[in-house]
């Protein structure tokens, strides 16, 4: 429990926000956090005052129950971020825990996309991206499309961007996960194919 409970802290302030806890003896805690979030300029809804946020809920290119995406990360937090940001999109996914299972369920199943952390045990995102495209290179055929890969990573310097190009991800996003940024590069991967 401690382990989450600092993960959790971890990333509400990588993200610019506050988090802390409300304890009555015997009673009980209330944990509560505050996260930053800016209104878009252009983005009100009508009928809406000037004080309000407008609250505008991306949504994808396409949907598919029957192709849904697969998500390759190993950390339960990220896991759960990712997974609300996709479902609160309108996104069908899929999660595995290591770079083995998503090559596992890329060979069993047919998906619209990969969002793959770079950094996992046993198979890190780098292999199994290795893996899926020697994968589609030896089962080739008229009319099969490129599955694109996102690469999702902490690391976000040049040289990592290149390494996650030359291994053939489609494009990434650096953690911690911007969710404009992530549904964004979804979209346009989603649109390319």
């Amino acid at each position: 429990m401690r382990k989450f409970l600092d993960t959790t802290k971890r990333l509400v302030e990588l993200m610019g926000g506050e988090i802390g806890v409300d304890s009555v003896e015997h009673a009980g805690s209330t944990f509560w956090f505050v996260l930053p979030f800016t209104e878009c300029a252009d983005e009100k809804k009508e009928g809406q005052d000037g004080d309000s946020p407008a609250v505008e809920t991306v949504r994808p290119v396409r949907r598919s129950a029957d192709f849904p995406l697969l998500v390759a990360e190993d950390n339960t937090i990220n896991q759960m971020v990712i997974g609300e940001i996709l479902q609160q999109s309108g996104f069908a996914y899929e999660i595995v825990s290591d770079g083995l299972e998503a090559v596992e369920a890329f060979e069993k199943k047919r998906y619209s996309l990969i969002l793959m952390d770079c950094q996992m045990p046993n198979m890190d995102g780098f292999d199994a991206t290795k893996k899926i495209r020697e994968i589609e290179k030896d089962n080739f055929a008229p009319g099969r499309r490129r599955i694109p890969i996102i690469a999702l990573t902490a690391n976000a310097t040049k040289r990592d961007e290149e390494k996650c190009l030359e291994v053939g991800m489609d494009t990434y996003c650096s953690k911690p996960i911007n969710i404009e940024r992530l549904i964004a590069s979804v979209n346009e991967c989603l649109s390319a194919t």
